[in-house]
């Protein structure tokens, strides 16, 4: 995503996560950064929030950051442009106990040695005896290709999305 100044190019990286987000929440994202404004972030305010289900439903939860960084176009007309690089994604969904069901993760860099876009199955995953298996899956990195938070939010939850036509 693109803009004229930094906050513009964010901006337009942000509005359609926003709007992707409607579907799971009406929680509202926040922006900041780190103190050398080099990092930006984009999370909920308390995380994590409670999931919009159908009437009856088992509450879940679902955690949201990703970060970016944002650099100037080099070449770019005679106007300055900004273009947003994700750096860092994390999205999770969450049980009533706040285990993890199911997480997203893509940190290319620093986080651990697994580099690429993958997910994990969280501990609360029962045999078909009904009884839990254990952190047998936690730690597995299962490559999964990129996952949009598009793709995550419209997971069949029983209700209509607000940002459905």
């Amino acid at each position: 995503m693109t803009g004229r100044t930094p906050f513009e190019a964010l901006e337009s990286c942000a509005r359609p996560i926003s709007v992707a987000l409607l579907c799971v929440t009406e929680a509202r994202l926040t922006g900041y950064t780190n103190s050398l404004d080099t990092v930006f972030s984009l999370g909920f305010r308390t995380d994590p929030v409670v999931v919009r289900r159908a009437g009856g439903s088992p509450t879940l939860f679902f955690s949201f950051i990703q970060r970016y960084s944002i650099q100037p176009i080099q070449g770019s007309s005679s106007r300055s442009m900004y273009r947003v690089q994700t750096t860092y994604r994390d999205y999770a969904i969450l049980d009533q106990h706040h285990n993890e069901l199911i997480s997203y993760h893509w940190h290319p860099r620093g986080v651990s040695t697994t580099t690429i876009p993958h997910f994990h199955v969280g501990s609360t995953i029962l045999d078909t005896t009904g009884h839990e298996m254990g952190k047998t899956f936690l730690r597995l990195h299962l490559p999964s290709g990129h996952v949009s938070i598009a793709d995550v939010a419209r997971v069949d939850r029983g209700v209509r999305c607000p940002a459905d036509p």
